[in-house]
């Protein structure tokens, strides 16, 4: 999935959310904000880590491949069934990957 369709799946969420009267902007907004630091963290880890990979493969360093890929794919593992965002006592499931 593209980050501008991610993006728009995220922005359908928080509209379902604030459709709860009883659910102040402020949360939703923390809420989003929080979605956007944690999605933006794990892109960029990701990126790193597929940057790393590709060096070690580069320079057939099999040692640093090796270590390399086993922390992706323990990364991988921390994320692989989303992440439960909570504020105010209302919780939002996000997803990394599609």
């Amino acid at each position: 999935m593209n980050h501008s369709a991610r993006s728009e799946r995220i922005l359908k969420q928080l509209a379902l959310i604030q459709n709860d009267q009883h659910t102040p902007l402020r949360t939703i907004f923390s809420l989003y904000a929080q979605a956007i630091i944690e999605l933006s963290l794990y892109h960029w880890q990701k990126e790193r880590f597929l940057k790393d990979i590709d060096e070690a493969l580069e320079k057939k360093n099999k040692e640093m491949f090796m270590t390399v890929t086993t922390k992706y794919n323990r990364f991988l593992e921390q994320y692989k069934d989303g992440k439960v965002l909570e504020e105010r006592g209302l919780q939002w499931k996000i997803k990394f990957e599609e």
